[in-house]
């Protein structure tokens, strides 16, 4: 989405984010409907994960989600959707809509995180094995600190 803004609207860096979002949030003419194509693209994708998984919440991630615009526009769409079939309406609760605390670190945070998980369980001689297993909903996984019970 960021580089069809930039392209329709002429900005030389096809990868500057803020000036992608000074164009839609100008309510640029060029800008506003790849935005808001993309933004009911999400939507459609949070309802159909919201019609399997009942969520209460969904956080989004990157370095686009600590724009406001972006948050407001994909719960316009969804809101659009939910009142275009009334099914949608009836059984689909929208999730609270949030930008993640990490915002666009969220990816090194989590890589890093797995990667002092590993040299732990591996200091520790717990690396994963069949006889480190505990039951999740009904099904045998590999044990990991996230599943014990505290």
């Amino acid at each position: 989405m960021i580089e069809d803004v930039a392209v329709a609207c002429k900005i030389k860096d096809a990868h500057d984010g803020w000036a992608v979002f000074e164009k839609i949030d100008e309510g640029d003419d060029r800008a506003w409907p790849i935005f808001s194509a993309f933004c009911r693209r999400v939507a459609l994708l949070l309802i159909n994960l919201q019609a399997v998984l009942d969520l209460d919440r969904v956080l989004l991630g990157g370095g686009i989600s600590s724009q406001p615009s972006l948050l407001a526009e994909i719960d316009y769409q969804f809101e659009a959707l939910q009142r275009q079939d009334p099914r949608l309406l009836a059984d689909v609760t929208k999730p609270d809509l949030l930008a993640a605390r990490f915002g666009n670190q969220a990816n090194l945070r989590g890589a890093l995180d797995g990667l002092l998980m590993h040299l732990k369980h591996k200091e520790w001689g717990m690396i994963f094995s069949t006889d480190r297993m505990t039951k999740l909903g009904g099904r045998l996984v590999p044990w990991h600190p996230f599943f014990a019970r505290t």
